[in-house]
């Protein structure tokens, strides 16, 4: 699109917002100053919680451990407590445990492992997996997972009564602090009506030049708006924002009652809407700072006392009302060097709603931080609870091969009298689609080392070598080691002792998936 059509299309989209055939001299002639106060208008109803900060730390996903936890605990401690969770609290004396110094809060544990427990028994109805009936707490190295659960539930309460007592009081106290500094910046601090009709947003109205001056002026956003947008009798066919006030024209300036006040201000409100609404940051309410002041005009010809000599939109001989039909606000007063007698009390409420946020914003990265720390220490709880539940019958199963298939289907048999239908694993054979015959299959890599070595099974004694070199130079030629040079495991004799052993030790199905899984969390 050409310079030519862009400008006809924004005149075209102007002029149908101003109603052509009702345009008057000065219409829309604030337009620029009024978008940028309504800005500010429209951070009224933002909720900073949802804004900067969507979701605050919940105690879902300590529950959630305290409820692993609870389930792997050992059964004579876990045994203790309902089924079900009981209506009635206990007393100590029925919870089994008397002569103790805090009753109170042993009771509340007591409560709250009760809870975890009915509360996991519940949810295992459909996630069955959580099932604790599934859990092997006498596998070996079942008292590491079961007291790294422990540790992990502790962590995780210390990490959420840490946020409790700091963070949220934190977030709670810069949230108010924000909202309260907006509705001052607004209605004028100290308003509790928020209707435009507060004595504190505009006072009794006089003359439009006095109303429309500091220290009258710069009160709030709301009363300085009127100054821009809102028209008496006088002046009753001018848009100076664009839109009408029909309640203010209906009478002059000093007889605008509670009534006119309150309706003219929900009219520049409805229009301030139409505006896409801001982000409330930081940046934002400096951004509008920013810009008001980018729109102050100076006048060092005028005295600031009498006369505008800083203001938004364009003065009549200094003045902003009068048959100035483009109304105008004058901060000279408020903006005087020496000057006492008045400020732009809004602009430092939108100061204040500035260090509030970014405050806020401080603490909502914290939130974050918790948040995450507390996702962590779940799955982590999760993991563990996997490792539990599996089956120590994996590993024999893993280590035994297809021999404990051969001895399940039946009697092994020789292999090279087979056809091709009957040669399969469930008789340790396999067929060779090379050599179209049917060869043995091999049980282990420890039988196939052997065969190639010449050994048996028996005859390949891995702690027979004493050092490092001899160890692994049983391996040469080999597909798969034989022997390797490692630390015993829980398993083996002389455990964490480095010697030469089985090269072909399957690992625990437990390692393996500890391993994989935090291999997982450190790179997500």
């Amino acid at each position: 699109m050409n310079c030519f059509a862009i400008a006809f299309a924004l005149t075209l989209a102007l002029n149908l917002w101003l109603r052509p055939g009702e345009a008057t001299a000065g219409d829309g002639a604030n337009i620029a100053e009024f978008n940028i106060l309504c800005q500010a208008v429209l951070l009224e109803d933002a909720d900073p919680t949802v804004e900067i900060c969507a979701a605050a730390v919940t105690d879902a996903e300590v529950n959630d451990i305290i409820q692993l936890n609870d389930s792997a605990a050992a059964d004579s401690w876990y045994s203790k407590f309902p089924r079900e969770y009981p209506v009635e609290e206990p007393t100590a004396k029925t919870a089994g445990r008397t002569g103790i110094s805090d009753e109170k809060r042993c009771i509340a544990n007591w409560m709250k492992w009760a809870k975890a427990k009915a509360d996991l028994l519940k949810r295992a109805t459909t996630e069955t997996h959580l099932n604790p009936s599934k859990l092997n707490k006498k596998q070996t190295g079942a008292s590491r997972y079961i007291a790294a659960t422990q540790l992990l539930a502790a962590e995780a309460e210390r990490e959420l009564s840490e946020y409790n007592s700091i963070i949220k009081p934190k977030l709670v106290k810069e949230n108010n602090a924000i909202t309260t500094a907006i509705k001052a910046a607004l209605y004028g601090k100290g308003a509790t009506a928020y209707d435009g009709t507060d004595a504190k947003t505009m006072g009794t109205l006089g003359t439009r030049n006095t109303d429309c001056k500091t220290p009258a002026a710069g009160k709030s956003i709301v009363g300085d708006l009127f100054c821009l947008c809102a028209v008496d009798s006088t002046q009753s066919s001018a848009k100076p924002c664009g839109f009408d006030t029909a309640s203010a024209k209906s009478s002059d300036w000093q007889t605008l009652g509670t009534n006119h006040k309150k309706a003219t201000w929900a009219d520049i409100k409805t229009a301030c809407k139409h505006r896409p609404k801001p982000k409330l940051s930081e940046d934002t309410l400096r951004s509008i700072q920013t810009k008001f002041l980018s729109k102050l005009k100076g006048d060092p010809a005028q005295d600031g006392t009498s006369k505008a000599a800083a203001y938004l939109w364009s003065h009549n001989n200094g003045e902003c009302g009068a048959a100035n039909a483009a109304r105008c606000v004058d901060y000279g007063l408020a903006l005087k060097p020496t000057s006492g007698a008045g400020k732009i009390a809004w602009y430092d409420e939108l100061t204040n709603a500035v260090n509030a946020a970014a405050t806020w914003k401080k603490a909502c990265d914290d939130n974050v931080a918790y948040r995450q720390w507390l996702k962590t220490l779940q799955k982590q709880a999760h993991i563990l609870y996997d490792i539990l539940s599996v089956d120590d019958t994996t590993q024999s199963q893993q280590k035994s091969g297809t021999t404990e298939q051969a001895q399940k289907h039946g009697t092994k048999k020789d292999c090279t009298k087979l056809e091709k239908a009957e040669c399969n694993a469930d008789v340790c054979c396999k067929y060779n689609e090379t050599t179209n015959k049917c060869e043995e299959y091999p049980k282990s890599t420890v039988v196939q080392a052997n065969k190639e070595t010449g050994k048996t099974d028996k005859s390949v004694k891995c702690s027979e070598y004493g050092s490092k070199d001899k160890c692994e130079e049983v391996n040469k030629g080999k597909e798969k080691p034989v022997c390797a040079w490692r630390k015993g495991n829980d398993s083996e004799d002389n455990k964490g002792t480095e010697g030469c052993r089985n090269g072909s030790f399957l690992l625990n199905k437990k390692f393996t998936l500890m391993d994989a899984a935090f291999v997982k969390l450190a790179a997500s």
